[in-house]
């Protein structure tokens, strides 16, 4: 194919995708496929900086429309419709003498007419659809002439509705006079999110899991009873499903341009939300739920020795002019979105950063989106999530498998539909990608986007520190694919590209699993610190003491000859067995070693929650072993220790040094998994976390004997004599032990 592009072409396709084919509005090949062409030597050489890995697999010229929405979600999104679907009365007010919308004139009958009982919910929403239109219509043209003061008078008592007393104002002015209605659309639904997150917390008195679909919430029993089917079903019009007006998932997923999105819609829903005084009463007269203060993940993000910031906090208008041309000039960024982009850096030099990042956040996952179809070759996923294409959300596109076209939307659910390698992960930078695991995807980690789009976070707690991060990773992936001239080193498009591109990780499950065992190590030290008080003889009891250690010494040589095989430098081999001070080789060449992130299968992911749950347990078990030997040992200097008591002592001193042993086994056992590529047995895993959350479960009641039974289970030493237990006890270790 290449050899049919001829050289004179190549200005004009260049040209082409820079406009995003404004012409005739169609994208070709975004700009992976100029970047197939440039690695075939059809462009000039001071493109060179562009060759991609993945040009192989991009010769083809995909073609994609430029806009990321669908004819049918287009047509149901415009204003324009037939006379004859006509139903708001000419005289119909839709707005009462005090501001609020009249809901007299939304009912379901209203909207949609005679016999909506028997439609299904879809035909519900596209026959009430023209109407909302024209009240929409009517309502914003009566709203836009309200003056600031206007929009306070009316709905001052409502803004409750928002988490912060301000927000309601910032909206207004936005939305009427920047003519900001995408973002006025995008804080006001993720306020309304939360609003009636809480408030259906509140009228279930805590007792249930609130859902993450607007839609499940809306529709909830409790929700029913205050808010009513009629505003229900006007909400969920708006908001709620993939079959209607579906605003919220094409707003906050980056599907809309500015021009696709009516600024009549942002002044109808912003006028009915605050219209909803069942709502906004129940929030002023009880608490809300607390928010995520997202300050508790700056140790974490900052583990390793992290530069803290990425350039200075403030851009001065020369950095401010270098990151507008960049928007401008990368091929990461259509040209019908830079607008965005550029409002965007407008808020964050402001220090609106919610602001910022609720613009921010749909337009990297529209950018990404385009990445993820030209290299998968799937160009009908660019279109918006409906009920006959695949998803495309993040959590989708940064997903390691996809599927073939011509699936079911929610097939990538399903267990039996073969995958696919997704090629985004060949063409980004492995940096790139753990960074937005890091702040997008993994559980332990700050889930910026989630939080922001359903307003969980605390603004306050919002620092410069994070924003920087998702500010910063924007600009990475623009200057990956820019267009433009080479940056200087020390602009901040190289910073960041620099930075973001060497980036590992803070959040995935193994590095936690890595801080899990530098925790319990200090859990150790203090433990074997004790040991230089044990005195007296050994009690006489049914457990081989000699016979169990010199097992778990066996083990500890074994993991360590395997350790030295496979080229793992994190325990002294050479190191005197129960030293606590020398058990890692090095507490910083452990904490500072970049671990293998990417592609865990489930497997892999299921392995690191029973890994860490079982380190927390033995971590725990250090504790109360600790614990209690110092208890009784005060009993024991105070002459309150009964005879039972000093009996009970002498056998956790006789035992503390095999309960150590087990300890460090445990984290060499756990250390070495983090870095095995192999598939893991989840069921010894499983049955390991089950024998020790056992033993910790019943230290507390000081049968020491029994806790060291237990871990000689888990470990897998059968070699310790059951037959001088009772029955029970027998059936018990006989079912932990493993075969």
């Amino acid at each position: 194919m290449l050899e049919e592009v001829k050289a004179p072409e190549i200005g004009r396709l260049l040209e082409f995708i820079r406009l995003g084919g404004a012409e005739s509005n169609v994208l070709t090949a975004s700009f992976w496929y100029v970047k197939a062409l440039q690695q075939a030597r059809l462009l000039p050489v001071e493109m060179s900086r562009l060759a991609s890995p993945m040009a192989e697999l991009l010769l083809p010229q995909i073609r994609t429309e430029a806009t990321s929405v669908s004819s049918p979600v287009m047509k149901m999104l415009s204003l324009t419709f037939q006379a004859e679907e006509s139903r708001l009365p000419t005289d119909a007010v839709c707005l009462r003498p005090d501001g609020h919308i009249n809901w007299e004139l939304l009912t379901m009958h209203q909207m949609i007419g005679d016999g909506y009982e028997a439609m299904t919910a879809g035909e519900q929403y596209k026959k009430a659809a023209p109407y909302i239109k024209e009240v929409a219509m009517r309502v914003h043209g009566e709203v836009m002439s309200w003056t600031r003061q206007d929009f306070k008078d009316r709905f001052q008592d409502n803004f409750v509705l928002f988490l912060k007393e301000e927000t309601p104002m910032q909206v207004w002015e936005a939305h009427r006079y920047r003519g900001e209605s995408h973002l006025a659309l995008l804080i006001t639904i993720a306020q309304f999110d939360r609003a009636i997150g809480d408030v259906l917390h509140i009228l279930a008195h805590g007792k249930i899991t609130i859902p993450k679909k607007m839609r499940l919430i809306l529709g909830h029993p409790h929700l029913q009873k205050i808010v009513g089917p009629d505003k229900t079903f006007l909400l969920k019009l708006m908001m709620g499903s993939l079959e209607s007006l579906n605003l919220r998932n094409l707003l906050w997923h980056g599907f809309l341009l500015p021009e696709e999105c009516p600024p009549e819609y942002a002044s109808l829903l912003i006028v009915v939300l605050l219209s909803l005084s069942s709502v906004t009463s129940i929030l002023r007269d009880h608490p809300r739920r607390a928010s995520v203060d997202i300050t508790q993940y700056t140790p974490l993000l900052l583990f390793g020795g992290v530069p803290p910031l990425l350039f200075d906090s403030d851009l001065s208008a020369s950095h401010i002019l270098e990151l507008e041309a960049l928007f401008h000039t990368t091929a990461f960024i259509l040209p019908g979105h830079v607008p965005f982009w550029k409002q965007a850096l407008y808020y964050y030099c402001r220090g609106q950063y919610t602001f910022a990042l609720s613009l921010l956040f749909p337009e990297l996952e529209h950018s990404i989106r385009r990445m993820f179809v030209c290299l998968n070759h799937c160009s009908d996923r660019l279109w918006t999530a409906e009920q006959n294409v695949l998803y495309s959300t993040l959590d989708i596109l940064l997903a390691h498998t996809t599927v073939e076209e011509g699936h079911p939307y929610d097939a990538l659910r399903d267990e039996t539909v073969p995958t696919l390698p997704n090629y985004l992960f060949a063409e980004v930078p492995e940096g790139i990608i753990t960074a937005l695991e890091d702040l997008f995807v993994w559980f332990e980690g700050p889930r910026m986007r989630d939080r922001v789009a359903h307003a969980s976070i605390d603004e306050d707690s919002l620092t410069l520190l994070f924003v920087q991060r998702i500010l910063g990773l924007c600009i990475a992936l623009c200057r990956r694919y820019d267009c433009g001239e080479e940056a200087p080193p020390l602009s901040i498009a190289s910073r960041c590209s620099q930075f973001f591109e060497n980036y590992r990780s803070c959040f995935h499950p193994k590095i936690f699993i890595q801080r899990q065992i530098l925790d319990m190590h200090r859990d150790y030290a203090a433990c074997y610190q004790l040991l230089h008080q044990v005195q007296g003889p050994a009690p006489n009891q049914l457990f081989d003491l000699d016979l169990a250690r010199r097992f778990v010494e066996v083990q500890s040589q074994r993991v360590l000859q395997q350790q030295e095989r496979e080229g793992l430098p994190f325990f002294h081999r050479d190191t005197p067995w129960l030293n606590a001070h020398l058990l890692l080789q090095e507490h910083h060449s452990w904490e500072h070693h970049r671990l293998p992130c990417l592609k865990c299968s489930s497997s892999e992911m299921s392995k690191m929650g029973y890994l860490g749950v079982t380190l927390t347990n033995v971590s725990l078990f250090l504790k109360k072993v600790s614990e209690a030997y110092q208890d009784i040992q005060a009993n024991i200097a105070t002459r309150k220790a009964s005879t039972a008591h000093k009996k009970n002592f002498a056998q956790l001193c006789h035992l503390m040094p095999y309960f150590l042993d087990c300890a460090a086994l445990v984290m060499q056992r756990v250390a070495l998994s983090l870095l095995q590529p192999h598939e893991p047995d989840i069921e010894q895993y499983q049955k390991a976390f089950e024998i020790v959350a056992h033993a910790t479960a019943i230290v507390e009641g000081h049968v020491w004997r029994k806790v060291a039974l237990y871990f000689c289970c888990a470990l897998g030493d059968t070699g310790q004599d059951l037959s001088q237990l009772s029955h029970r006890e027998k059936s018990r270790f006989a079912e932990f032990s493993f075969k």
